[in-house]
């Protein structure tokens, strides 16, 4: 007599200037036959409502309130988490504060510290995000556009990519202003780097090759030294691997949680 083996829990958290929409159909695709998904959607993206504070309001005090948000929406059983780019600096925060609840945490194209300072280079130039603010002010829109370009930028296939994430999001509500502000508050704040340090529960770290957003050979040397779980570079991929290497993404994925996952 056999049994049904209960599907494990995936939980997805996109990045910054996107929604569920950028990567839905690649997930139900390539992960529904072997995981039950639940798609998250940041504060002020998609159809979710942004989070109403002050623009003068501390990151510390957004951060907050993304977490609650996003906790409130995390299904009852425990699960495994994905976060792409902010969305797996969201997934590393609930992984580490909610230990009963979240299985292990796959941070794909991803970081513990965005951005560069003492002691770190594996992240974006400080500059690079109070040029994002301001242009963000100017225009939302361009700025969008900008981002996804930059997001594909030294990848196989950029130009392809560009044009087809950018016609994905032709005729579709734009984020909120302050989904975006708050979230580049994060992306320009947040360093989980001791958090994560200490932590020996299930992670990988799954990263483009040539992501211009963060060095992956960089990255990959920092989580093999502090013993930070386990990391994986997809040859060829930039920050979106799941768009330009749909197939590796999924099957680093399946193999990391199924491995993590298995009774011996």
């Amino acid at each position: 007599m056999t049994t049904d083996v209960q599907k494990p829990n995936l939980v997805l958290i996109h990045g910054w200037g996107a929604d569920n929409n950028v990567w839905q159909t690649w997930a139900e695709q390539t992960l529904g036959a072997s995981m039950t998904l639940h798609f998250i959607e940041l504060p002020g993206f998609g159809q979710q409502p942004e989070i109403d504070l002050a623009l003068t309001a501390s990151a510390e005090k957004v951060n907050q309130a993304w977490l609650e948000s996003l906790v409130e929406r995390l299904p009852n059983e425990p699960t495994w988490l994905l976060g792409w780019s902010l969305g797996g600096l969201m997934a590393q925060q609930l992984f580490l504060q909610h230990p009963q609840r979240i299985l292990g945490v796959i941070s794909l194209a991803s970081t513990p510290c965005f951005q560069q300072g003492q002691g770190w280079r594996y992240g974006v130039a400080p500059s690079l995000m109070v040029d994002f603010i301001h242009a963000l002010q100017e225009d939302g829109k361009a700025l969008l556009n900008t981002f996804y370009a930059l997001q594909c930028q030294g990848g196989d296939k950029a130009r392809m990519f560009t044009r087809q994430l950018r016609q994905q999001y032709l005729g579709r509500a734009l984020p909120s202003f302050k989904g975006l502000y708050q979230g580049l508050q994060l992306l320009q704040s947040l360093d989980l780097r001791d958090k994560m340090r200490h932590n020996k529960r299930p992670c990988l770290w799954l990263l483009g090759e040539k992501d211009p957003l963060i060095p992956a050979a960089g990255l990959l040397d920092w989580v093999a030294r502090e013993r930070v779980g386990s990391a994986i570079i997809i040859n060829g991929a930039a920050h979106i691997p799941f768009l330009s290497h749909p197939d590796l993404t999924s099957q680093s994925i399946i193999e990391f949680i199924h491995t993590e996952n298995r009774v011996d």
